[in-house]
């Protein structure tokens, strides 16, 4: 197969994951903020870190059919899902605070400001 039609086969299938794995982050963050009143910040990070569980597992076996070890490719990985985090977190705070939006659509704004880079770096170094 082309290298252009692998990545873009690597793409959609990324976009499945990350999809499989934003439905648990943004369940986590309604429940914890309905259930337990945590703030948005800490609840999307709580959320944040349970979705990046699963995108791990679905990108390891089905998008990139890793050969790296996981102790190597799952500290590689939750490095940059760290660093996600965090960029998800700024986000989000710097969108309901500096922009003004409410919740769900600066959660969206800041899913989506992490998804391009997530798919170059792992692509290209984690897996």
């Amino acid at each position: 197969m082309k290298t252009s039609a692998r990545i873009a086969v690597q793409l959609f299938k990324y976009l499945g994951a990350s999809i499989a794995g934003t439905l648990v982050h943004y369940s986590l963050l309604i429940i914890l903020i309905r259930s337990l009143s945590l703030k948005p910040l800490w609840a999307s990070t709580s959320g944040a870190i349970a979705g990046a569980m699963v995108i791990y597992v679905l990108n390891y076996f089905v998008t990139f059919q890793s050969t790296r070890g996981h102790i190597s490719a799952s500290s590689r990985f939750f490095f940059i899902a760290a660093i996600c985090t965090a960029v998800n977190g700024w986000v989000l705070n710097f969108a309901m605070t500096q922009m003004n939006l409410p919740l769900a659509p600066a959660q969206v704004f800041a899913t989506g400001a992490q998804f391009s880079v997530g798919f170059a770096v792992h692509r290209g170094w984690t897996f």
